[in-house]
């Protein structure tokens, strides 16, 4: 660095800052460095659906307590709760399937076998509203039900979502890995 008239030159750029300018240029771009991974958005929950004996199982793999709000099983209307349930991080829930078996009994009897969808509407420890869609393959053997899970998509939904399901408006698609789970 050479100083000629009072300011330097590096590399043939004036210099002409003085230490308390470039120390401040120094902390408001670490700052804004900072900000900038401040920003980064919240991960969207992680559930897996489990078929079990005479229920279906719903893991929360997400790092904080969900809410349960309600399911809908095709075919029947919406299921609601007015108090959330609380399903722990690394926790379970457990639905019982007598309403799917007396869909499936009444649709195909005791042989046959078809996908039906069911959603699970749910909520972070932010408030935010999700809906979880599964396509249940349900299978009757002999009057016996046998159940294969597949997770289709979480959608952010608006705040509405557990008065009308069907009406649920999707801000954003989150991504859930497609996982099948035979009995």
């Amino acid at each position: 660095m050479t100083i000629r008239g009072g300011k330097g030159f590096v590399s043939g750029w004036s210099a002409g800052f003085s230490r308390r300018r470039v120390l401040l240029a120094l902390v408001s771009t670490l700052l804004g460095l900072h900000g900038c991974f401040d920003l980064t958005a919240d991960p969207a929950p992680s559930v897996t659906l489990v078929p079990g004996t005479d229920q279906l199982n719903l893991y929360n793999r997400s790092g904080s307590d969900l809410q349960l709000w309600g399911d809908r099983l095709q075919g029947f209307p919406s299921d609601s709760e007015k108090q959330g349930q609380i399903i722990p991080a690394n926790g379970v829930y457990h639905f019982r399937t007598d309403r799917l078996r007396a869909l499936m009994l009444s649709t195909v009897g005791n042989r046959g076998e078809r996908p039906i969808q069911f959603d699970v509407y749910l909520s972070d420890i932010k408030g935010r509203n999700y809906i979880a869609t599964f396509t249940l393959l349900v299978k009757m053997v002999s009057g016996e039900m046998f159940i294969r899970t597949q997770q289709q998509k979480l959608r952010l939904a608006s705040a509405d979502w557990a008065n009308n399901s069907s009406r649920a408006t999707v801000f954003t698609t989150a991504r859930i890995t497609p996982m099948e789970t035979p009995l």
